[in-house]
């Protein structure tokens, strides 16, 4: 018969460590400014120190209007790269300061980043060259994409932060008429934060004993249920270990573009000018798999105290409110009497 009577042990225990109201009507809220700092890493992934990229290719083409064809070749090499980041905020905790008796009670969170917060930074080593019209054109150049935005929790992620660079634009002069072409790369960067996990600490006051309650905000939200099981005065307190779950990749593409146009031969007198443009290559350089960044997660000292006291509730109540929820203590109380 031992174990028939195990459920209504654990059972008369919740309803105990339940059975509390909130002593004041509004919650009290309390605000942890919080930053998450990369300093650099390097841009290809975490355990790599260097990588690179090395592209070629070769093609012709033919001018329109009679101008005959040309042929052109292209490559493109990126070196070491980094990228940094930071990440601005507040978590507010919202909380009952007086309990009514020991209970469970639940302890809001929700993140809130700070306008213009966020930015993450990519700066890579590159050079390149475009033979055309008879000619080899290509400095090396630095590729720097720097995007500012508002940091949120949610899969979305940020807006894209996008570089555009023109590494050459050689022209084609033949009397009236002219071509030219434009070599340039674009990047693309992506960068998505989905939650943030730390700890809470509490102890009551005139304990040895430290309790602890790990807590995740996916979506930038969460209810964290503490379980305060005495009378008392309790002290909170964050931990150190804050952490930022995020995913950041980036891409680069390609682009090389013809244009050309004569001043006569076209409209119904053939005396206005022609234009002509089309895409003579769009290839994607590169597309790399998504890492984490390597975020340390700052935090302002934050400590905060509930206080429990042991005041008699209402006999047969039904509901009571704890720390924003709705507890159901009568069917507990029925179900312990057909179970006696």
């Amino acid at each position: 018969m031992a174990t028939p009577n195990a459920p209504k042990v654990i059972s008369m225990a919740l309803a105990t460590a339940v059975a509390c109201v909130s002593l004041q009507a509004h919650a009290t809220a309390i605000q942890t400014s919080l930053t998450f700092t990369d300093p650099g890493e390097s841009i290809w992934g975490p355990g790599t120190n260097s990588s690179a990229i090395h592209y070629s290719d070769s093609a012709g083409f033919a001018l329109p209007f009679d101008l005959g064809s040309e042929n052109f070749g292209y490559s493109v090499d990126v070196g070491a790269g980094s990228v940094n980041g930071n990440i601005k905020g507040s978590v507010t905790t919202s909380y009952a300061p007086t309990l009514s008796a020991p209970c469970v009670t639940n302890i809001g969170m929700q993140f809130a980043g700070d306008p213009n917060g966020g930015n993450v930074t990519t700066v890579l080593g590159a050079s390149a060259s475009l033979t055309a019209f008879n000619q080899t054109f290509g400095p090396s150049f630095g590729m720097m994409v720097n995007s500012a935005f508002t940091p949120s929790l949610n899969s979305n992620g940020a807006p894209p932060g996008v570089g555009v660079y023109d590494i050459a634009d050689p022209t084609l002069d033949l009397l009236a008429a002219s071509a030219d072409l434009d070599f340039g790369i674009i990047q693309n960067n992506y960068f998505t934060s989905s939650g943030i996990a730390g700890t809470l600490y509490y102890q009551l006051q005139g304990s040895n004993l430290v309790q602890s309650q790990s807590f995740n905000l996916a979506d930038g939200i969460s209810s964290l249920p503490v379980n305060l099981s005495q009378a008392g005065t309790y002290d909170f307190w964050f931990g150190h270990d804050w952490d930022l779950a995020n995913q950041f990749k980036w891409s680069a593409v390609l682009g090389l573009n013809a244009n050309a146009s004569t001043s006569v031969g076209c409209g119904s007198d053939l005396l206005e000018s022609c234009n002509w443009s089309t895409t003579l290559a769009n290839p994607t350089i590169y597309d790399g798999d998504p890492f984490a960044l390597d975020f340390q997660g700052f935090a302002q000292p934050t400590s905060f105290q509930i206080t429990v006291r042991n005041v008699p509730l209402p006999r047969g109540l039904g509901l009571a409110t704890l720390g924003g929820g709705l507890l159901l203590l009568g069917a507990l109380d029925g179900w312990r009497r057909r179970r006696g």
